[in-house]
């Protein structure tokens, strides 16, 4: 059997899913919007988890959850 190969960067989740086109399409979104993922937030919003998943899992791959933001950042009261 076969092990599975798991990506540790999100450069290489988005290569293996064939670029950011590719990637955004899985979305319907445009590249500039992949491209933001890698580039200014440095992890995958955590919406996109499931989807990118089983595109890896049906390749034989899979990703390190880390490269997704699960952060639930919550005001105080009374905050702006």
């Amino acid at each position: 059997m076969r092990s599975m190969k798991t990506l540790k960067t999100q450069k290489e989740v988005v290569k293996a899913l064939g670029g950011l086109r590719a990637t955004g399409e899985l979305f319907g979104i445009g590249e500039s919007a992949v491209g933001n993922w890698l580039y200014q937030h440095g992890n995958f919003p955590a919406y996109t988890m499931t989807v990118i998943q089983q595109e890896l899992l049906s390749r034989g791959m899979s990703a390190d959850t880390k490269l997704w933001n699960f952060d639930r950042k919550r005001r105080k009261a009374g905050a702006a």
